[in-house]
């Protein structure tokens, strides 16, 4: 394993938020546009955030909390067997981008929710 500097580490993490914060402001917009619901600026944004926020956490905490081993044997040629044995998720930016998704999409339906058990119509309108 190649060992990687604090300063491109940092750089990473910081791309993979602010495409979250994309991915995160589009999820919650068309959630919105589905409920047809008013989609304000400062709603956007906190959906970018959320969607940020989760990437990078995700991410983070998919490379740092154990996991259950995982061990191939893969052969090679001349009759050589190696062992790989992991134990962090092999695939953190999966879940990186499904946190981002999910996080703001799931404010969306509450919000919405919100505003509906306000009205006192409670039901989900959508078209």
């Amino acid at each position: 394993m190649l060992p990687v500097g604090w300063i491109l580490k940092i750089i990473l993490i910081a791309v993979l938020a602010v495409s979250g914060a994309i991915v995160g402001a589009t999820s919650g917009t068309l959630i919105s546009q589905l409920f047809n619901a008013p989609m304000r600026m400062g709603a956007i944004l906190r959906s970018g955030l959320l969607g940020a926020l989760a990437s990078a956490g995700g991410f983070l905490a998919c490379a740092m909390v154990p996991w259950p081993q995982n061990t191939i044997t893969p052969a090679l040629e001349g009759n050589r067997v190696i062992q790989i044995t992991m134990n962090r998720f092999q695939h953190p930016e999966a879940v990186a981008f499904a946190l981002a998704v999910l996080l703001p999409a799931v404010h969306q339906f509450y919000r919405h929710w919100r505003i509906k058990s306000v009205s006192g119509n409670a039901e989900f309108a959508i078209k």
